[in-house]
């Protein structure tokens, strides 16, 4: 694991209930920044079988989350990230995810995505069995203000 990065975080009341079985992690993570304020966030994660390589160059990531509820189920998931030069702006109020993904293979390459994401009041119940994703997106750096 490397990681270079500049934290800004505040966390309100977080609840996080986690439980790892067989986890395989590879990350390598140059020039992030993350500035994380959380009220009333809530995690119940349970992962078996994870395997997680993921690399990140200039990673943007500004999150504010007031009461966010997670509950994550997590059967034999695959995940191969790529990104270089992400930036994420995310608020969410109000966000309810019920998650339960089994066997789930996603490789996920990102060239430059900008993503401003403002989240009122949404529940989501999604349920995910055998599902395989490859996508790779083109843009242009050029473009970005």
């Amino acid at each position: 694991m490397t990681l270079t990065s500049t934290e800004t975080t505040k966390v309100h009341l977080l609840h996080l209930d986690l439980t790892v079985t067989c986890l395989h992690q590879d990350l390598t993570v140059t020039c992030l920044r993350l500035d994380l304020t959380v009220t009333c966030l809530r995690l119940d994660l349970t992962v078996t079988c994870l395997s997680l390589d993921l690399t990140v160059t200039c990673l943007h990531l500004d999150l504010t989350v007031m009461c966010l509820r997670l509950n994550l189920t997590l059967m034999c998931l695959h995940l191969d990230l790529t990104v270089t030069c992400l930036r994420l702006d995310l608020t969410v109020t109000c966000l309810h995810l019920d998650l339960t993904v089994t066997c789930l293979h996603l490789d996920l390459a990102v060239m430059c995505l900008h993503l401003d994401l403002a989240v009122m009041c949404l529940h989501l119940d999604l349920t995910v069995m055998c599902l395989q994703h490859s996508a790779v997106p083109d843009c242009d750096v050029s473009t970005w203000t």
